[in-house]
């Protein structure tokens, strides 16, 4: 039987609730929503308690981003209706823009409970969780999202933001390429064919930008590649870019994406690279500096700022707001820091601060402390040369940079200057999960949120590390009382050792530092880790043969790290078979292989201390 009603004053005329429904639903599609209001207005005139109407209006409120009005009439549809699993994505998608992702991901799940092919549902749930930071639950959600609907772009595209996050490139490198069919991330096409890893000598190749500055930064490494395999390699990138990049050796010529493109035998988006060459986590390209600042701006700058005994430091709070679209401008929030909170900061003896900061959020100083000393290099920076060109002089010029993840971050680590990276409780793929150092940028630390999201706390750390570099650095001397003398023991001793003794503890250190995960112990790793490293850059040259020694040491303290693991869990269960016989044996044959490194490196280095060793041969 029809849903219909006698409208009163009006002889023989029934309003029909279905009709006007359809008619409402129509009026909205087509985006006529003041009519569609109206009619949604008149059936609940007629019906008060019609649950697809007062959903409906609360569609509209969602759409217009009233999302608490929105909530408000989605909720009284699912108090009449509670079973619609529609109703309840609707409500978990108000909630998810309210930023109550637990209200959000609940609603989300009861949908696909009520409607177990309810693909949109499952990808919102697992949008969700990787919200929480729960990726490996994401990819479940995504996984049952796909199976339903393979051709969901967006179910691909988040699938692959949560198994990077893991740190499964096997898998999330190719899902990453379906964020070329995404409009808010589409990429260049071009007739000429995308490159697939192959030699390349005697061919030109069209490396382009897409997406953000840091992403371009971050991912010009990968030209090394083309370049040696003896391509002429042409960058196009977006125009705040195009001048700093021209100081990048693996590049032939860069040029605007607005420009016309010359002529080229092949391409490839620059995000696209690692999976070409099949980068993998434990060996990602990380050869820095692969961007070089202008060394007469150098000089300029380290003038401009003189001889002074602080510990220089450049500080970036916020990333652009410049975005049209919500989700980014969340993202963009969820990382930034008002500067207010790093006040605590400023207050430390023996640092000076500078911003590192361009546009709008540099009037937050206004708003400071008057005791509160950050010097501001002033509108005309990175304008004069070019944007980014006095920011890459300047961190010359540093001691350490400390920023969010920005553009800054990218350029600190391609520069190869000493850099913290405050991150998020759920941060970005490439920065993983739980790592305090990035395999991207070698000179590079990263400070996670906890779950609780406090950058007080990040901030409390920051400068708990920093205390530790200033107190090598001003020469103070840790001492505490001894037992019953009243005498002072001095906790540090400095000794000289071979450089490959050195490079070696360095590489046990960040080993350490990715593997243990005691709060006390791995603050005491951080800190020897920090001056260690800080040691490293001023003292060390670099070279790709001194590159290649380091990963063997890395491969090779890896693998010992897990024989002693396995060596202790075979103790404890006192099983002292085969296996425990060739793991005691392959000890001593991998220490071997380790202490030759060690001299291969002392020789490279010309170190004038050489360990030796002696044992029975065997």
């Amino acid at each position: 039987m029809k849903n219909q009603t006698n409208l009163k004053g009006k002889k023989n005329f029934v309003f029909n609730i279905d009709a006007a429904l359809d008619q409402a639903i129509k009026y909205h599609i087509s985006g006529n929503i003041q009519q569609a209001a109206e009619v949604y207005a008149e059936i609940l005139h007629h019906d008060p308690d019609n649950a697809y109407a007062i959903h409906s209006i609360g569609i509209l409120a969602l759409q217009g981003g009233n999302n608490e009005l929105a909530l408000s009439y989605i909720k009284k549809a699912i108090e009449i209706n509670p079973e619609d699993p529609v109703f309840h994505n609707n409500l978990g998608l108000a909630f998810r823009n309210l930023g109550k992702s637990e209200n959000a991901l609940k609603h989300f799940q009861r949908a696909t409970c009520l409607d177990s092919n309810y693909a949109e549902a499952y990808h919102n749930a697992g949008n969700m969780l990787k919200d929480l930071c729960r990726p490996r639950e994401a990819v479940e959600f995504q996984n049952k999202a796909i199976e339903l609907r393979p051709d969901y772009i967006e179910a691909h595209f988040n699938r692959s933001v949560a198994l990077l996050l893991l740190e499964n490139f096997k898998d999330g490198l190719e899902e990453y390429e379906w964020r070329r069919h995404l409009k808010a991330l589409k990429s260049l096409e071009f007739a000429q064919p995308l490159w697939d890893g192959s030699d390349l000598s005697g061919k030109t190749i069209l490396l382009h930008a897409e997406q953000g500055l840091g992403d371009t930064i971050q991912f010009i490494r990968y030209a090394k590649v083309a370049k040696e395999s003896g391509a002429t390699v042409i960058a196009a990138a977006q125009d705040p870019l195009t001048t700093l990049l021209k100081s990048c050796a693996y590049v032939t010529s860069v040029i605007s994406l607005k420009d016309n493109f010359p002529d080229f035998d092949l391409q490839a988006p620059l995000m696209s690279l690692p999976w070409i060459l099949n980068e993998k986590p434990s060996s990602i390209l990380a050869e820095i500096p692969y961007i070089k600042a202008d060394s007469e701006l150098v000089k300029q700058w380290h003038a401009r700022l003189g001889e002074n005994n602080n510990f220089k430091i450049g500080l970036c709070w916020q990333a652009s707001f410049l975005y049209e679209k919500n989700h980014q401008r969340k993202t963009i929030s969820s990382k930034s820091i008002p500067l207010r909170d790093f006040y605590p900061l400023s207050k430390m003896d023996g640092i000076k601060l500078y911003s590192l900061q361009k546009g709008v959020p540099t009037e937050q100083l206004e708003n400071m402390p008057g005791d509160f000393i950050l010097h501001d290099f002033g509108p005309d920076f990175d304008d004069n040369h070019g944007p980014f060109m006095d920011s890459a002089a300047v961190m010359e010029n540093l001691d350490l940079v400390i920023t969010i993840d920005t553009s800054i971050a990218h350029l600190a680590g391609a520069l190869g200057v000493p850099v913290w990276v405050m991150l998020p409780y759920v941060p970005d793929w490439r920065w993983f999960l739980e790592k305090n150092i990035s395999p991207w940028y070698p000179t590079m630390r990263l400070f996670r949120q906890g779950e609780t999201r406090d950058w007080n706390a990040v901030i409390k750390e920051v400068i708990g590390a920093l205390s530790n570099i200033m107190k090598t650095k001003l020469g103070a001397k840790q001492v505490s009382p001894s037992s019953g003398t009243g005498k002072k023991i001095q906790t540090s001793v400095k000794v000289e050792v071979s450089i490959g003794e050195f490079i070696d503890k360095l590489v046990i250190l960040k080993i350490k530092a990715e593997r243990i995960t005691d709060p006390l112990k791995l603050g005491n790793v951080r800190t020897e880790l920090e001056i260690l490293q800080s040691m490293y850059e001023k003292q060390i040259s670099k070279s790709v043969k001194l590159d290649g020694l380091i990963e063997e040491l890395w491969k090779v303290n890896n693998k010992l790290w897990d024989t002693e693991d396995a060596l202790r869990k075979e103790e404890l269960h006192k099983r002292y078979d085969q296996n425990f016989i060739e793991l005691a044996r392959s000890v001593y044959f991998t220490n071997d292989h380790r202490a030759n490194i060690k001299r291969k490196i002392n020789e490279l280095l010309g170190s004038h201390i050489i360990e030796e060793k002696s044992y029975t041969a065997y």
